[in-house]
């Protein structure tokens, strides 16, 4: 029992900064040292729960308790070098005179009191790994661009850039060691001229609408930029047999060098965990669609990747803390058949698709020969993105501006912002001008009316009342099994809707009113029949009432409740402009 005291007594001498007798000294006394004794290569975190959270001197974070900051545990956590603990922490013989040593009780106690101060370990304490991430604002007011390349991070801001060793913070974003990756060439960064050739090369691939080959080379400048962008575009490419995708991910991956994270198999989870707390590139090919869904689930972690703050993905650990961890950056999908894209998947991906290659027998070597080339020059683009990167995010919001007057809903102008401004940081050494803008957002005129027509069709409110006009009830007219809609068209000329198809319609908990202005529909908020009809959809539930009431301002909620097969319900109503006539069902 007298030891234990001992020990904790030791502790509490510790903590408080008292001196104390250094093991094997013979009794002699080591220097307690100061609470600031100088710039220290071990960075505390903070604390939690009798545990002690650091970086490294390496960069890596590291968690440690009372028992694990032994001799050896201090070693390791100082990278193996003792220099620093020896000048501030020095150890003493039984005379006084120094050894080549440190005192163990006195640079633990340093390092829990630099916790406490710390306070209580934040799990949310951002940890940035490798990549390129958004800064504090720079000289111009906008985000600096950071990149981390594992071993040092290069802070970027106003055409100049700064490098620090790994386990810099800035604010409260740290940013722990990695294994290395290959910088980017600030000595000699790509030139207008090299994004012209770039854009040269992506012509080398047959895109149905020749825009876009200028869409891609801007949405490739948006990837290496990964982290950066506030709002980050995605791109895939739906490609025919012996189009060349596979030909196309592998100049991307030359492009984006040790950025590039290429797969061919994956999961959603394999991307998420290769991603984790980095902000990089992945390059996904054989995106194909499936019956089973894993390539949705993939789009639906890459759909979140697209904004500000990434995918944010939180953890329970069997220690009882919450882990969390962010999946930011950009992604390509390249398939013969990918995947349909839903409408919040078109607002962040980009579709491209390009035609079978011609039978010219030197576009092979064409391909190669641009593959070589964008591998050597990797680290130039790379340096050229992130010293344009502030030019970047004010012509972000210069296009948006531009695309919106143009009658360019928001969620298309998102996408398509990022893009033309990633394609004016390659092409171009100064911002774009109002007339050029107006003139290249002219050019995708075609474009945006093909988003915003596909974005009409299957809005999910569309998509719920073409979900119940065309589910197939147990009504048969004149042998044949009709549709909703084909009993609606038909109740429309039935007087109130009291027919043979308007009382089948009541079944269902539909209902057919004539008003002044023309029929309408009755969907009821409760019943069965419509139970039946959205069960298994995201509409079930009672979902569709709010849906349905989504299609536009001349769709209300009626008043009273209405009187359906069964029973009184309030009810959703639905104007005739929305419905389908006789002459459409058959």
């Amino acid at each position: 029992m007298s030891d234990r005291r001992g020990e904790i007594e030791a502790l509490r001498l510790v903590v408080e900064g008292a001196p104390v007798k250094a093991s094997g000294d013979g009794g002699s006394f080591a220097a307690a040292g100061a609470d600031d004794p100088g710039e220290c290569p071990v960075v505390a975190l903070g604390h939690h729960d009798g545990r002690y959270f650091f970086l490294s001197a390496s960069g890596e974070k590291r968690m440690m308790d009372v028992r694990g900051m032994t001799a050896t545990g201090l070693l390791a956590l100082f990278a193996g070098d003792s220099a620093w603990l020896i000048q501030h922490y020095p150890a003493f013989d039984k005379n006084g005179v120094p050894l080549d040593d440190f005192a163990l009780r006195s640079a633990v106690g340093y390092l829990i009191r630099a916790c406490e101060r710390a306070g209580v370990y934040d799990p949310d304490l951002r940890l940035r790994g490798r990549g390129v991430w958004r800064g504090l604002p720079g000289a111009d007011g906008r985000p600096a661009a950071v990149v981390h390349v594992g071993d040092r991070i290069a802070r970027v801001d106003g055409g100049g850039f700064s490098w620090h060793p790994a386990g810099w913070r800035e604010g409260s974003v740290v940013y722990p060691s990695a294994p290395r990756m290959d910088p980017p060439n600030f000595d000699a960064p790509a030139t207008a001229e090299d994004g012209q050739k770039l854009l040269a090369h992506f012509r080398l691939w047959r895109f149905v609408d020749p825009a876009d080959a200028d869409l891609f080379l801007g949405w490739s400048a948006v990837a290496l930029l990964s982290g950066y962008p506030k709002w980050r575009a995605h791109a895939q490419v739906a490609a025919a047999h012996g189009a060349g995708k596979t030909a196309l991910c592998e100049l991307l991956e030359a492009l984006c060098g040790s950025m590039g994270v290429p797969m061919n198999g994956y999961s959603e989870a394999g991307v998420r965990q290769a991603l984790s707390d980095e902000a990089r590139v992945v390059l996904l090919d054989e995106a194909e669609g499936d019956a089973t869904g894993a390539m949705q689930a993939v789009i639906g972690l890459i759909r979140r990747m697209s904004g500000s703050k990434g995918a944010a993905i939180s953890k329970g650990s069997p220690g009882g803390m919450v882990q969390r961890f962010t999946v930011i950056g950009c992604a390509l999908m390249a398939g013969i058949n990918p995947p349909p894209l839903t409408p919040q998947d078109r607002s962040r991906i980009l579709r491209f698709d390009i035609l079978k290659a011609t039978s010219d027998p030197e576009a092979a070597a064409r391909v190669d020969a641009a593959i070589a080339w964008a591998r050597t020059m990797s680290g130039r683009f790379r340096a050229r993105v992130l010293l344009g990167a502030q030019r970047f995010a004010a012509a972000v919001d210069a296009y948006r501006a531009a695309l919106m007057a143009a009658k360019c809903d928001g969620r298309q102008a998102d996408v398509l912002a990022v893009a033309l401004a990633g394609r004016d940081l390659l092409l171009h050494d100064t911002p774009p001008d109002s007339d050029s803008m107006e003139e290249v957002v002219a050019s995708l005129g075609p474009r945006i009316g093909a988003m915003l027509a596909d974005d009409d069709e299957d809005d999910d409110a569309r998509q719920c009342l073409n979900h119940l006009m065309t589910f197939i009830p147990d009504h048969w007219r004149s042998g044949t099994r009709a549709t909703v809609g084909d009993l609606l068209a038909v109740a429309r000329t039935e007087h109130e809707g009291s027919g043979e198809n308007g009382k089948a319609l009541r079944t269902y908990g539909l209902r057919v009113a004539i008003e002044p202005d023309g029929p309408v529909l009755l969907v009821a908020n409760r019943h069965g029949g419509l139970r039946r009809i959205f069960h298994g959809t995201r509409w079930a539930e009672g979902g569709w009432i709010g849906t349905l009431r989504r299609l536009g301002t001349d769709v209300t909620a009626t008043e009273k409740t209405e009187r359906f097969a069964g029973g009184v319900s309030r009810a959703t109503r639905i104007p005739a402009r929305y419905l389908p006539e006789i002459e459409e069902s058959y």
